[in-house]
């Protein structure tokens, strides 16, 4: 993180600085510390249909495909044609 002042005021903003960027405790939970990424692949369509229906033939929850419709920048009804390219998260 950087702290930005000008030269005559960053002596007073200088605690206020370094209090918010020295204040995060250290990060212990496992769950947290091993996370994996999502992999995002570009897969392309076999066949005519809609994004909501490619989006689950690659296994994508249902949790997920509306984060994926704007990862493509399409909603999920959108029909898309054979040949077509989506990102998909990687299994």
């Amino acid at each position: 993180m950087i702290g930005v002042a000008g030269p005559a005021d960053f002596a007073s903003y200088e605690r206020t600085f370094l209090g918010t960027m020295q204040a995060f405790r250290e990060l212990t939970d496992q769950a947290k510390i091993n996370k994996k990424p999502d992999r995002v692949r570009i897969r392309t369509v076999n066949q005519a249909t809609t994004l909501e229906q490619a989006l689950r033939g690659y296994n994508t929850p249902q949790n997920k495909l509306q984060e994926l419709a704007i990862l493509n920048g399409m909603t999920l009804t959108e029909r898309l044609s054979q040949g077509t390219l989506i990102k998909v998260i990687a299994q």
